[in-house]
């Protein structure tokens, strides 16, 4: 070695020490500062993990009946007494007792992920303690006068003897059928008939005639809390009365000018009715024709959806018809897939009558009802890596709002150059834009039971029998009608905010992934995420460029 690099590494070594004994100190103060940084959000996300699972387990056992649903079978031989004034009141004390811990949790400690949902419990915490003040446990009360004038053959109550396994032997099969027709007839039956007679004589002569919230002591309080939790926004009464009337109008519009390019001479709302009755859109015979008719809609779709979805939910989706049980009283709905994967996603279709189904309004309601509506969004949502509360739970104006919005990807996908297709949609939209109205209207403006049956049979084209149907729907479920037009609006105001921000460098598959990529929000938090998510696109977007 060279006296040269001797002397070179000498220098460097002195330099090397005297760095090193300048700098050792300051290195070590950040290192600590970083170590308890790490600590520190190591402790916190633990507490936060600890506390929502403990948020989810009361839960389980507040509405057993919803564990059972979402695969926790441990609560199956509970039903819930959410209506028992202790139970209620046992349970807002649990919910304040966790909004404390939650308080107490410094949420700049959490890591991004756990901030956000550290922000939906806190939403969810706020949503849920906003009924604390009113007696909503004590309505409605139910119709109970089918369960209880129903024969001992035909009551819901006798169908597992019906559908007894063919594995069972004869003597189990007796002996399980003697038991049910003792405990039916001897105890169910009477016992409802009991009570329906207490509600005729009793509590019905002595009940209101009013129809809305507002008439109630403190309802206009209890119908803007109602507001507050179902749309998840600051909207007022009189804000969302406004929004519904300009969506009437505007679809009525619209209806107008598709009646016109049919010869369609009616009202504008009379378009749908005009053409469900037309042979050439009732084309089904059995209950198994008009399945098949879902299902070839759902592969006109699904070649589309990549063009639409980065994402693709893994969970297969089924079609079924309504089981005639619960036919009567159901409509058209989607039950999630299993989180073990054991049961689909599955659209069940209420079909009563395969002669009168009209093709109509199928394309947009199984847009809404499976893929990419509800499907996407709550098979999507149960892969997610987040808390139980999160991936079971969620708030209408997000759920309802993604459906409806999928609604309008009939669009993006040609299916509503078909303009049978097309008419369904407006008529669909029409009635959640008229339900802004008449919700608001029973509510909090004074409205009556008959003026908003009127209204719909009005203005949206309902029979008197779904117009009833709808309204008393309304009267007894303040507010959750108005979460699907005002979710959807908001997803459609981030949509048009990307694209004017973005220009040529917006991808709707990109937004729409970005949409559902944390599951169900409340609409201020999804609209805060949107805003970065924006941002973060046109810096993407700039850097690409200057790259190029």
């Amino acid at each position: 070695m060279s006296s040269k690099n001797v002397l070179y590494r000498s220098l460097l070594c002195a330099l090397l020490a005297t760095y090193a004994v300048h700098a050792t100190p300051a290195f070590s103060a950040a290192q600590n500062r970083s170590t308890q940084s790490v600590a520190a959000t190591s402790k916190a996300s633990q507490h936060f993990a600890k506390l929502a699972d403990r948020y989810y387990e009361e839960g389980a056992r507040f509405e057993p009946l919803q564990a059972t649903f979402n695969g926790d079978n441990r609560f199956d031989d509970q039903l819930g007494m959410a209506i028992a004034a202790p139970v209620r009141a046992k349970h807002f004390a649990f919910l304040h007792q966790v909004q404390t811990q939650l308080q107490r949790i410094a949420r700049a400690n959490l890591s991004a992920a756990d901030q956000l949902s550290y922000d939906c419990l806190s939403a969810e915490l706020q949503k849920s303690l906003a009924f604390e003040p009113f007696p909503e446990h004590l309505l409605p009360i139910a119709q109970m006068d089918s369960l209880a004038e129903a024969s001992l053959e035909k009551s819901d109550f006798y169908a597992p003897i019906r559908n007894l396994p063919i594995t069972f032997s004869q003597s189990d099969k007796a002996q399980l059928t003697q038991a049910y027709k003792h405990t039916i007839t001897k105890q169910i039956l009477p016992a409802l008939k009991d009570f329906t007679v207490f509600l005729e004589k009793d509590y019905l002569p002595a009940s209101r005639a009013t129809a809305g919230l507002g008439a109630l002591p403190n309802g206009s309080a209890w119908y803007k809390a109602a507001i507050q939790v179902q749309t998840t926004t600051g909207l007022s009464a009189d804000d969302i009365h406004q929004i519904g009337l300009d969506e009437v109008k505007r679809i009525h519009d619209e209806m107008a000018k598709l009646g016109q390019k049919l010869g369609y001479s009616g009202r504008a709302v009379g378009v749908y009715n005009w053409l469900t009755e037309q042979a050439q859109n009732r084309p089904y015979k059995t209950e198994e024709d008009v399945l098949q008719g879902y299902r070839d809609i759902n592969r006109k779709i699904i070649p589309k959806l990549p063009e639409l979805f980065v994402s693709i939910p893994k969970a297969a989706l089924a079609i079924k018809a309504e089981p005639e049980i619960t036919r009567a009283t159901a409509s058209d709905h989607y039950d999630a897939p299993s989180v073990d994967g054991s049961r689909p996603g599955i659209y069940w279709a209420v079909v009563d009558d395969p002669l009168t189904y009209s093709t109509t309004h199928m394309t947009s309601l199984f847009l809404h009802e499976g893929q990419p509506g509800h499907h996407f969004q709550l098979a999507a949502q149960q892969q997610l890596q987040v808390p139980k509360f999160r991936k079971f739970g969620g708030n209408n104006a997000y759920v309802e709002g993604w459906a409806l919005y999928a609604e309008t990807l009939g669009k993006e996908m040609g299916l509503y150059e078909d303009a049978n297709a097309y008419a369904g949609f407006l008529r669909m939209e029409l009635s959640r834009a008229a339900r802004l109205v008449v919700d608001t209207g029973l509510h909090a403006k004074g409205w009556s039971r008959e003026q908003t049956i009127a209204y719909l049979q009005e203005n949206v084209g309902a029979s008197v029998e779904g117009a009833t149907n709808a309204t008393e729907r309304y009267m007894v479920w303040p507010g959750q009608a108005l979460a699907y037009k005002i979710g959807s609006l908001k997803i459609m105001q981030l949509r048009q905010q990307a694209e004017q921000a973005l220009g040529t460098g917006f991808k709707l598959a990109r937004f729409h992934d970005a949409i559902l990529a944390d599951g169900a929000l409340p609409l201020s938090l999804l609209e805060v995420k949107m805003t970065q998510w924006i941002a973060a696109e046109a810096k993407g977007g700039l850097s690409a460029k200057a790259g190029s």
